[in-house]
């Protein structure tokens, strides 16, 4: 696992053998960053459910002014982030949170541009679960976006209607599905 643009380009990324991590394929993470575009310099973005901080890690790559990381288990997003800062010498604006994303979402002080969720596969009710607590806590800014990638199993599983926000797209990568929220219907430009 790499990054795979912007400042720390090519940097390999620490994940250890933990079984449940699932770090984002590459493919995902181009694609995701393909519709997030020019948004991303600048932005405030949360990595909910970080794993190694892969996810993070990209958006402060490409531009993003700040980044939240939040894992019950952070030792590979310190590691990694330490890694980066020694070979790349910068100085990036973040804060690793180690708890829990539902009781992380209650602590959080500010609203975000981006927001990435990958919680683990194999617990269905902390997808829809994340995104009431995003909403609860009013930590989306208004014209912010939601990325939240799932199995594709789960592909007919949410209850559209009853989610806090709109879908905006749900693009399908082999096993993988990512779906776009905003707070109401606006396009991607």
């Amino acid at each position: 696992m790499r990054v795979v643009a912007g400042n720390c380009k090519g940097f390999r990324l620490e994940y250890g053998l933990d079984r449940q991590l699932r770090p984002t394929k590459d493919r995902v993470k181009e694609a995701v960053f393909s519709i997030i575009g020019q948004k991303i310099e600048g932005a405030s973005f949360l990595d909910g459910y970080a794993g190694s901080g892969g996810i993070g890690i990209e958006a402060l790559s490409r531009g993003a002014d700040y980044v939240e990381f939040i894992d019950i288990k952070p030792r590979f997003i310190n590691s990694n982030l330490e890694s980066i800062q020694k070979k790349f010498a910068y100085k990036f604006n973040y804060l690793v949170r180690d708890v829990a994303f539902s009781s992380a979402a209650s602590q959080i002080k500010r609203s975000f541009d981006i927001i990435y969720l990958d919680p683990p596969w194999e617990s269905n009710r902390l997808f829809e679960a994340s995104l009431n607590l995003i909403y609860d806590f009013d930590i989306l800014a208004e014209r912010g976006l939601i990325f939240l990638e799932c199995p594709i199993q789960m592909k007919n599983s949410f209850e559209i209607n009853s989610l806090p926000f709109y879908v905006q797209t749900i693009r399908q990568y082999g096993k993988t599905m990512v779906v776009t929220f905003s707070h109401k219907k606006q396009g991607l430009d």
